[in-house]
């Protein structure tokens, strides 16, 4: 329900090229719906609500420009941009963590266990802390509680059918930092609220680049109704700065790894060296489930 693959990479369009692609049938995939990457037109202006992330965790500064200058990117592009929270953030990473903890504990921790390192176990058995294990009553009850959360979302995007927010609350940390201390750790996985909504909900997403914070690639999210793809693409093409475009000329982008310590997705020998975390200077779009992921 929760688990999706989107395409990754350096412009929007060929995003568009990949995510339409991924969208076609295959008996492969149980979940495909027969639906077009585009939707009826929207009638303009199209509302996008900019939120921060939960009160509980406020945003860092730099987490704050970044949004403020996608904010003003669209503004600028005849998009009414309206600062307000969504529906439930909190409840809904709570919840999420709440899920996923239980499948996990169930179905996988064991094999991490007998096969991760001692850093992975470390970590997971931080990350779970937060959260009580719920037995099948608890899991059945929460998992229905979720179609609560999904009318609360579905009614809110009918008036205002994106949402601008932060990936993470934080910049880039550096690499072991959610290792330091379970306090940390559960800091880090607060910073991710808005991260989780996505997955949480089944609705797609993009995180686009807006520029660098300390050295590091920061950018925001996009998030849209369940399959209006087109939506937040045409969003994120507003967006996505000429800076992160190809050019014809110059060198190669580099294939020099990052050192041990280097904030997720640094820059490395002058280009940026994606470590598959939402903070590389590249595109990447998560699609509503039930799209084709193969």
């Amino acid at each position: 329900m929760m688990s999706v693959q989107g395409p990754i990479a350096r412009t929007v369009a060929d995003v568009r090229l990949a995510l339409g692609v991924m969208a076609e049938p295959d008996w492969h995939d149980p979940w495909h719906v027969p639906l077009p990457i585009d939707g009826p037109t929207q009638q303009s202006p199209i509302e996008v609500a900019l939120c921060y992330g939960p009160p509980g965790t406020p945003a860092q500064p730099e987490v704050v420009a970044a949004v403020d200058t996608a904010a003003a990117a669209l503004a600028a592009a005849g998009y009414e941009v309206v600062e307000v929270e969504p529906p439930h953030l909190e409840e809904i990473a709570y919840r999420w963590r709440s899920l996923l903890s239980t499948e996990m504990q169930a179905g996988m921790l064991d094999a991490i266990k007998e096969m991760g390192s001692a850093d992975v176990n470390k970590a997971v058995g931080w990350m779970w802390t937060s959260v009580d294990e719920l037995d099948l009553s608890g899991y059945i009850t929460m998992l229905a509680d979720r179609t609560r959360h999904l009318r609360a979302w579905q009614q809110f995007m009918a008036e205002i059918p994106l949402v601008l927010s932060p990936v993470s609350q934080e910049i880039p940390f550096l690499a072991g930092d959610d290792l330091s201390s379970e306090a940390r750790m559960h800091e880090i996985l607060g910073a991710q609220t808005m991260l989780v909504v996505g997955n949480y909900l089944g609705f797609p997403a993009s995180a686009v680049p807006t520029g660098l914070a300390d050295g590091v690639p920061v950018g925001v999210q996009i998030l849209g109704p369940r399959f209006r793809e087109d939506l937040y693409l045409d969003a994120a093409e507003v967006i996505d700065p000429p800076a992160y475009k190809p050019s014809s000329s110059g060198p190669p982008p580099s294939t020099e790894l990052p050192p041990k310590n280097a904030p997720i997705g640094a820059f490395v020998g002058g280009r940026t060296v994606s470590t598959g975390g939402p903070w590389a200077a590249i595109l990447a779009v998560e699609p509503s489930p039930r799209r084709n992921s193969r």
